[in-house]
């Protein structure tokens, strides 16, 4: 800001300042996690995800609250944990003697105890064609956020993979020389895919400038947040409601030509300029059309619209449990908007002005690359990506921060499991048997659905019925 007079600890400033305006809390998912674990009276004593890059995830929030519990969704501790466990695929074992907890990144399924009883040898078969619902078996996808600036080419849905052909292709260039031969009804209604990277053909501004009114067919990359499908005909999915935030691409100036000449003579002489920020919804304060605007563009609720309850209340309203948390990368980079170049923090552009640096947040490396450096190679993909676009964890064979998976080292890897015939079986115990265990009948292993048992007023029946998944 220029020519203007600031207070700061009761004394009068005046001259040019640099400020930013319209602040809202992005605060660090496991800062989050560890402060709920310390209310519930618990300590994280291992975390396998508290590490690059993981420990750079964020909360994104519109709330310019600047209190931290605007900016997280209305859930309570438990659904807090759950879908925790459920984005990362990781087992949670609390020690109630010690009040520790530990996170692993190992899932819960394949990690619990097995059990062996002496069953009857009649059993029976129903089948079930949505099959276990659990995330080491089951198709499972984000759900994401109703943000306003969401990219169509985000992610790929089940319906579209199950209504279209995927074609896959070794290089680029074989791509591109079979898509000549197409004609452009096949070439517009066919997924392509080369290594793990998806393109469609679709209308587009020309030369890639969002601004150009002018529309091409060619080639995008997209597909960057897919579900994964281990049963396309299957309806039911685990959802994730920890997804990757909404990100695009805008103009640092907006509003008419006259606002935009304000802003730029008294807070930003960098001029009008593409950015890159995250889009979401902010549903716990009035929208700005309800708001009113003060000389430095910031906004502000009058006493009338509060009195009116034109805000909405909004400020005050509980949301609904199935409210999403966007996420996203707090970059080991700036950008520098006037530039318009990504640079390491403790480096510097030639002939750089940094009073333009400004933090940057990303979801996927593959997404708008002009604006990270090329040492970040992070991914909220749910599919595998190639190590050979970047870091790799020490078997170097995965590409660094990236939830998919592959053959050997993987965040949601399936486990073969007849998940669409359920067996059940009949059991004597005096126990009653938990059925989060992994059960042993005839030097077979079973998942547990549920188990039924028979009260009399002699008490429980030695004789179970469990309803069980084969483990193949």
């Amino acid at each position: 800001m220029k020519g203007v007079t600031l207070k700061r600890d009761g004394h009068k400033l005046k001259g040019n300042f640099h400020v930013m305006i319209n602040l809202a809390l992005q605060p660090y998912l496991f800062y989050i996690l560890k402060k709920v674990m310390e209310y519930e009276g618990y300590a994280i004593v291992k975390n396998d995800f508290d590490k690059e890059p993981w420990n750079r995830l964020v909360i994104v929030s519109a709330c310019k609250s600047g209190k931290i519990k605007d900016a997280l969704p209305h859930w309570t501790v438990y659904k807090f944990i759950d879908e925790l466990r459920k984005f990362f695929n990781a087992s949670f074992v609390f020690d109630e003697v010690a009040k520790t907890v530990s996170i692993s990144a190992t899932n819960e399924l394949l990690t619990n105890d097995t059990v062996s009883y002496e069953c009857e040898d009649d059993f029976s078969v129903e089948h079930d064609d949505d099959g276990l619902d659990n995330l080491a078996t089951s198709n499972i996808e984000y759900n994401f956020d109703s943000a306003a600036n969401r990219d169509w080419r985000e992610y790929i849905s089940q319906s579209v993979f199950k209504q279209y052909k995927t074609k896959e292709y070794s290089t680029i260039t074989e791509l591109n020389n079979a898509a000549e031969k197409m004609t452009d009804r096949e070439r517009r209604t066919t997924i392509f895919k080369v290594g793990h990277i998806y393109f469609v053909w679709a209308e587009l501004p020309k030369d890639g400038n969002p601004d150009n009114e002018e529309k091409e067919w060619r080639r995008t990359t997209c597909g960057y947040f897919n579900p994964i499908i281990r049963d396309i005909n299957s309806d039911s999915s685990q959802q994730l409601n920890i997804c990757p935030a909404a990100m695009y691409q805008r103009h640092n100036l907006d509003g008419d030509d006259k606002k935009k000449k304000y802003i730029e003579s008294m807070l930003d002489s960098m001029g009008d300029r593409w950015i890159v920020v995250p889009s979401v919804t902010n549903d716990k304060e009035a929208s700005i059309e309800d708001m009113e605007e003060d000389d430095y563009g910031n906004y502000y609720i009058t006493v009338q619209d509060a009195m009116q309850g034109t805000s909405d209340d909004s400020t005050s309203s509980e949301e609904s449990d199935d409210t999403r948390m966007p996420v996203a990368f707090q970059a080991n980079c700036v950008v520098n908007r006037a530039s318009h170049a990504a640079v390491k923090c403790d480096e510097q552009l030639d002939n750089e002005d940094t009073d333009y640096r400004a933090p940057v947040l990303y979801t996927d490396y593959r997404m708008y690359p002009d604006y990270i450096v090329s040492a970040e190679r992070a991914s909220l993909s749910l599919e595998y990506t190639p190590a050979n676009t970047g870091r790799t964890f020490g078997n170097g064979n995965r590409t660094f921060g990236n939830l998919g998976r592959d053959d050997n080292n993987s965040r949601f890897k399936t486990t073969p499991v007849d998940a669409h015939d359920l067996i059940s079986f009949k059991f004597i115990t005096d126990d009653i048997p938990d059925p989060s265990k992994i059960f042993i009948f005839h030097n077979k292993r079973y998942i547990c659905k549920k188990i039924e048992m028979n009260v009399t007023d002699d008490g429980i029946d030695k004789e179970k019925t469990g309803y069980f998944y084969e483990i193949l």
